[in-house]
């Protein structure tokens, strides 16, 4: 059954997360505290529109980092900037911090719009399960 959803989410170019079905823009992410965090979120909001729905993240080479859900998409991205150079607070852990300081630079970001929460958690486990993002695996 799994490769029938995988066919349906192909058919609907959900899959493979690249354009044009998905958004995408590029973001530098720094290892150093950035000097006005009011830019950086203008920008995000400039590519990201007040929506939910799955992020992803790609390296320089086309790899995929992360995937995710927000509500707003836009708030994870900028949450996951910040991580890049401190520890959030909903990162008891600090896996994620450890994760995108480790990958910073450009990085590509893949969004697309999934109102529907029950829909989102589908389409993440699916993409997960193909994709296996880098994230998956980071310090096990």
């Amino acid at each position: 059954m799994k490769k029938q959803f995988i066919n349906i989410m192909n058919e609907l170019g959900i899959m493979p997360i690249e354009e044009p079905i998905w958004n995408c823009f590029v973001l530098e992410h720094k290892v150093t505290v950035c000097n006005d965090l009011k830019k950086v979120r203008q920008y995000i909001n400039n590519h990201i529109p007040n929506t939910n729905g799955l992020y992803a993240y790609k390296d320089r080479f086309g790899k995929l980092l992360y995937l995710g859900k927000g509500s707003p998409i836009k708030n994870r991205v900028y949450s996951h900037y910040i991580e890049t150079y401190k520890q959030v607070s909903g990162d008891k852990s600090g896996k994620w911090h450890r994760f995108f300081n480790k990958h910073h630079g450009n990085l590509t970001i893949y969004w697309i719009e999934l109102e529907d929460e029950s829909i989102r958690k589908f389409v993440e486990h699916i993409l997960t399960e193909e994709y296996k993002p880098e994230f998956l695996t980071f310090e096990k």
